[in-house]
C-alpha cells in the first residue's frame, strides 16, 4: 500500500528552477576558494581545501543539499541563501540550468541535480509522476514511469565516471573530456548538440556515450556544444538545417528536416583564448558564442575588438 503525498505539484516545484534565485552578498563566500561556477540560478565554489560548497535556487537540488524534509508533509526544496557543504576532494565544477557536474582529484565525475532529460548521466531520469510512502516505510519514494528509489538517495552525487580532465554542464545536458581527449555527451538532445547525428524531442541519451577524439575541451550552451579540438580549431556541434516545408497529397504541411541534424563543422581556424563560450581570436576580436545559438546564423559576430585581457569565472 501507498500514500500519495503529491504529483503534479512537485512538478511545479521542479520547474522552479527556471526562476532565478535571489542574489546573495558575495561577502557570504569567503575567500579562500579556487574555483566558481554559476548558472542563472545558483552557484558552486570550490574552497582551497578541495571542499565544494553551493547556494542559489535549489529546486531540483542542483545546490547538491535539498533540504527535503517529512513531517506528515512534504516541504518543497529550498533555496539556499548561504554556502552549504556538498562534498569534499573537488577540483573542477560547472553549474548547469538544473545540475551539477564535479571532478574530483581522482578523475571521477560526479553529478547532481535535475535529471528530467538524463544531463546527470546515471540513466536515472525523468519527471516525478509521485511521491509515496510505501507501506512499513516512514522514507518517501520518488517515482517516475522508469524507477523508484528513496528520494533522499536520488538527491545525493552519484559517481558518472573515470578519468575525466574537463567537464561542461549545459541547459539539460552535459559534456566531458576523458583524460585520453575523448569527447562524452549525454542529456537533451532536441537539437542535435550531442553529436549522435540525430536530433528532436525523444532523442536524448540517458547515458554518456563517446562522440568523437581528438579534443581538448568542450563548453556545452544553450543547445549547440562547442570543441577546442587538439589542433587548436573550434567546431560546433548542433542543428542548423533550416525548416524545408513540402506539401502532402492530404494538403498538409511536414518539415522533410525533422529529425535530421546538420554534421558537426569547424567555425574557427584557431583561437587566443577560450573560456567557458568567450573565445578571443589572434586580430584581438572577442566572439561570444553563447549568443551564436539562435536561428540560422551562417558564422559567429564578433562582440568587441581590440581585446587584449578577459577573464570569466567557471
Amino acid at each position: 500500500m501507498k500514500t500519495r503525498i503529491f504529483s503534479l505539484a512537485m512538478v511545479v516545484v521542479l520547474c522552479a528552477a527556471l526562476i532565478p534565485s535571489t542574489p546573495v552578498s558575495a561577502a557570504d563566500t569567503n575567500s579562500d576558494y579556487t574555483t566558481i561556477s554559476s548558472s542563472l540560478q545558483h552557484v558552486m565554489i570550490i574552497k582551497e581545501n578541495g571542499d565544494l560548497y553551493g547556494f542559489g535556487e535549489n529546486a531540483a537540488g542542483q545546490v547538491g543539499n535539498p533540504g527535503a524534509e517529512y513531517s506528515g508533509t512534504l516541504h518543497a526544496w529550498r533555496p539556499t541563501f548561504s554556502p552549504e557543504f556538498v562534498l569534499s576532494d573537488a577540483v573542477s565544477v560547472s553549474a548547469g540550468l538544473g545540475h551539477t557536474a564535479v571532478i574530483k582529484s581522482d578523475d571521477s565525475l560526479w553529478t547532481f541535480g535535475n535529471n528530467v532529460c538524463g544531463e546527470r548521466g546515471d540513466g536515472k531520469y525523468g519527471l516525478p509522476t509521485d511521491f509515496v510512502i510505501k507501506e512499513g516505510e516512514e522514507q518517501v519514494y520518488f517515482e517516475t514511469e522508469h524507477f523508484s528509489m528513496p528520494i533522499d538517495e536520488f538527491y545525493k552525487p552519484v559517481k558518472v565516471m573515470e578519468n575525466v580532465k574537463s567537464v561542461s554542464a549545459g541547459n539539460t545536458f552535459t559534456l566531458a573530456v576523458k583524460k585520453d581527449n575523448t569527447l562524452w555527451a549525454w542529456g537533451r538532445n532536441q537539437n542535435g548538440q550531442l553529436g549522435n547525428g540525430k536530433a528532436g524531442y525523444g532523442q536524448e541519451e540517458h547515458l554518456p556515450f563517446k562522440v568523437m577524439d581528438g579534443v581538448e575541451s568542450a563548453y556545452a550552451a544553450e543547445t549547440f556544444s562547442y570543441i577546442t579540438m587538439l589542433d587548436g580549431t573550434i567546431w560546433e556541434i548542433g542543428n542548423r538545417l533550416k525548416p524545408n516545408l513540402e506539401e502532402q497529397s492530404d494538403g498538409t504541411w511536414i518539415d522533410t528536416n525533422q529529425g535530421k541534424c546538420s554534421p558537426p563543422r569547424k567555425i574557427f581556424d584557431s583561437v587566443l583564448e577560450i573560456h567557458d563560450g568567450l573565445v578571443l581570436m589572434p586580430d584581438r576580436s572577442l566572439y561570444n558564442l553563447s549568443d551564436f545559438t539562435d536561428g540560422w546564423i551562417e558564422k559567429p559576430v564578433a562582440i568587441m575588438n581590440d581585446v587584449y585581457v578577459f577573464t570569466r569565472p567557471g
